[in-house]
């Protein structure tokens, strides 16, 4: 939004219409039965536990410091949610960068107005586990209203409104990096970045692109933090009337991503690096965007781009399958239609992709619509379970396929509204739908069958028991998976895991009696258990795991669980070449084989009991340059 563009209809609070509205097969629209606490609303963020923190947008241009959230109801439902006060921003902020992260915080970065000078180059971070916001400073003089974008390294890229460079943030450190420049000094004023499956960036150059086409476009290389040309665009998805303004833009189920501009559209293929004039918009539509107020956009379950005309307002609906734009202005409730009519200047208009596969559209009065689509999306689009772990402390970590969905979610101007990160939902018995807090994922879109994981945290106030538990991206979910908590590992249970930061692989077994055997055959380590040991790392474990390692490692073998009456284990290696291992044996008769094996350092603990007596030692062709053997009375 340039704000010399921008103009602001003030609305008196309008009575709710609490009738839902359906309409044929195009879905059912119902406003929310609980206004925004506060009578302008704006950009809304998904939170990783299920809840939308939406900002307020009181303030004469816009800004404000305020932000509310929205809780859903027992079965999940946002209709009947309710409002709650968060924590206010140190500055006020309209028209800003914003992005969930993976450790669950979120940032918000930059603004076009202000009552703060301040606000044009910091940005905050808000947790919201204790509900407090912290500062950080954007290394330029400016960032205004300037795009940022979560890449698969777990940091943002932002692009400021007022230069070419763009800067790398890391939540870890909370600190900026330079990381290339646009080329043909083209700042991301107005723009909308496009995250590709190689975590790499496609963006149309609305401000420097020329009206007549062929436009301007380029991407950024994750790999080698650099920006180099696309294709041309045959299209120029500006206008004279829009400026730089545009539609929204999405990645779509067939790869390609599609950009909206103000009177037609363009595809972009990521694998060829070329554009393709997309279709026109239909005849009933003038223009999408206006006076650079660009329109809002979401991604339904079921592949289509849903999203608002400035000119005349209404509603539009993009199917990949044909490749056309149909106008569905027609299938809305009078009362929606009216209430856009009344604010069709507002630039706060905003769509949010929920968990339950709904549309949240803020018309930007304090006055919010849900949207129920009437169609699925394909079941290899969803996110699948492999396995779910009891963590440290009170975390667990769901590992699967497609955590974070196959494309970002929703987008409007000055406003990314992604949701291409797990959120964990858990069904109980009467129904009741709890939404566990996710950190920790891996970023990016499209993985395909990668695996990933996802920590979680269980709610307050969540009770032992059988669930349904799915895990959901961009309002699509997994299946169900049944799940009892709490998770207790099944007994004769060894897990085994790697850490490639020390390079080492730690074995460690539970109270009863465990048998392994650890094998090596080139970089490839095999853990098995005999008998009832089963070896994983997770309840989901099974007999055999394998463990792949780019050299020399370090093993280290953890038996020494309490248990009464004692139990015995054993360990046994086989041509094992490893620097340095030592084994922790507990209370038990403990055994320990080691054959053909080339070791730097072997240490061996017999815990409580000798370990010759009743421990025992077995060496078949060992070659063991030092060997200590502790003994402990």
């Amino acid at each position: 939004m340039t704000l010399r563009f921008c103009t602001r209809v003030l609305v008196l609070t309008m009575a709710l219409l609490l009738a839902s509205v359906r309409v044929n097969a195009a879905g059912t629209w119902t406003q929310l039965t609980n206004p925004y606490p506060i009578g302008a609303s704006g950009l809304m963020l998904l939170l990783t536990d299920g809840t939308v923190m939406v900002h307020a947008t009181d303030g004469p241009l816009g800004q404000s410091a305020f932000w509310y959230k929205l809780t859903p109801d027992s079965s999940g439902n946002y209709i009947n949610g309710t409002w709650t006060r968060l924590a206010s921003t140190a500055v006020d902020r309209g028209y800003f960068g914003s992005c969930v992260l993976p450790n669950g915080k979120v940032l918000v970065l930059g603004a076009e107005v202000s009552s703060f000078g301040t606000a044009y180059n910091t940005g905050e971070i808000y947790d919201p586990v204790a509900d407090t916001w912290t500062t950080v400073q954007y290394p330029e003089a400016d960032f205004l209203d300037g795009i940022t974008t979560l890449l698969p390294t777990g940091k943002v890229l932002c692009g400021s409104a007022s230069t070419a460079n763009t800067y790398l943030f890391d939540p870890a450190t909370n600190k900026f990096a330079k990381s290339g420049s646009k080329l043909r000094n083209d700042n991301n004023d107005e723009q909308t970045w496009m995250l590709l499956p190689d975590g790499g960036i496609v963006t149309y150059q609305s401000v420097s692109s020329p009206i007549t086409p062929p436009g301007l476009a380029q991407r950024y290389d994750l790999a080698k933090g650099t920006w180099s040309d696309t294709g041309s665009v045959p299209v120029s998805l500006g206008s004279a009337n829009a400026g730089v303004g545009l539609g929204p833009a999405s990645r779509l189920p067939t790869g390609k991503i599609l950009y909206i501009g103000d009177t037609n559209s363009a595809l972009f293929d990521p694998n060829l690096n070329t554009w393709a004039a997309g279709p026109n918009m239909p005849a009933s539509v003038q223009h999408i965007a206006q006076d650079e107020i660009g329109a809002p956009g979401a991604m339904t379950p079921d592949g289509h781009l849903m999203f608002v005309s400035a000119t005349p307002i209404g509603m539009m609906d993009y199917d990949y399958k044909s490749n056309t734009v149909t106008d569905i202005t027609a299938t809305l409730p009078a009362r929606l239609l009216s209430l856009m009519q009344s604010v069709s200047g507002t630039p706060y208009r905003r769509m949010l992709v929920l968990p339950n596969g709904h549309i949240l559209f803020n018309l930007g009065i304090g006055i919010i619509w849900d949207y129920a689509p009437a169609g699925t999306p394909q079941n290899a689009w969803r996110p699948t379970i492999t396995k779910v772990n009891k963590g440290a402390s009170s975390t667990y970590t769901l590992t699967g396929t497609q955590l974070t969905g196959l494309w970002q979610g929703a987008t409007a101007d000055d406003a990314n509204m992604d949701t291409n990160y797990p959120i964990i939902r858990l069904t109980d018995s009467a129904q009741k739908v709890y939404y566990a807090r996710t950190t920790n994922w891996t970023p990016g879109i499209a993985t395909g069958s990668t695996l990933t994981t996802v920590d979680f945290t269980l709610p307050k106030g969540f009770a032992n028991g059988n669930y349904q538990l799915a895990v959901i991206a961009n309002g699509i979910s997994s299946a169900n998976f049944p799940i009892t908590f709490p998770l207790v590992p099944p007994a004769n249970y060894v897990t085994a895991s790697f850490s490639p930061a020390t390079n080492t692989l730690t074995v460690t077994g539970d109270t009863s009696g465990n048998a392994i055997e650890i094998t090596q055959r080139g970089k490839v380590v095999t853990i098995e258990g005999a008998g009832l040991t089963r070896i994983g790392t997770s309840q989901n474990s099974s007999q055999l795991v394998q463990f792949t390692f780019p050299g020399d490692f370090v093993l280290v073998c953890n038996f020494a669980q309490s248990s009464t009456p004692a139990t015995s284990d054993s360990v046994s290696l086989v041509s094992v070449n490893s620097s340095d291992v030592t084994i922790n044996f507990g209370s038990g008769g403990d055994s320990t084989t080691l054959t053909y094996c080339n070791l730097g350092v072997l240490k061996l603990d017999g815990g409580t009991n000798p370990v010759s007596a009743p421990d025992t030692v077995t060496i078949v062709g060992t070659k063991i340059t030092t060997k200590t053997i502790k003994n402990v009375p």
